[in-house]
């Protein structure tokens, strides 16, 4: 992998992790993290350091012009299926306290990397 690890927050910052790692919940914490407040920003990020070891997604990032995690986990399915990343080697986790938006969250990229495994 490439070295770093990525936190997509409009708000919140990496410490946040370290608050819901005390309160039991099982996320990576341990930092030094690469901060994105908005969906095109963590593309950008992306595009020019390579997948990131972690990524950590909230959903919602403020306005819709600031997209969000939902979309960026179908625009990491679009950059697998041009074979700009392999999706396969993402570790992600998500910290949003959004519960329908993590689960598209995780749908999608769970969804994706089980049929990318089918033989």
């Amino acid at each position: 992998m490439s070295g770093w690890k990525l936190f997509v927050d409009d708000e919140r910052d990496p410490a946040f992790l370290v608050h819901l790692r005390a309160a039991g919940e099982r996320v990576d914490a341990d930092g030094p993290w690469v901060v994105a407040r908005t969906q095109s920003a963590a593309e950008a990020l992306i595009r020019a350091r390579g997948l990131p070891d972690v990524i950590s997604f909230d959903h919602d990032y403020g306005p819709p012009e600031c997209g969000d995690g939902h979309g960026l986990a179908r625009w990491l399915v679009e950059q697998d299926l041009d074979g700009a990343v392999d999706l396969l080697q993402l570790r992600y986790q998500v910290h949003s306290r959004n519960p329908v938006g993590a689960a598209n969250i995780r749908g999608v990229l769970d969804g994706y990397v089980a049929f990318k495994r089918r033989p």
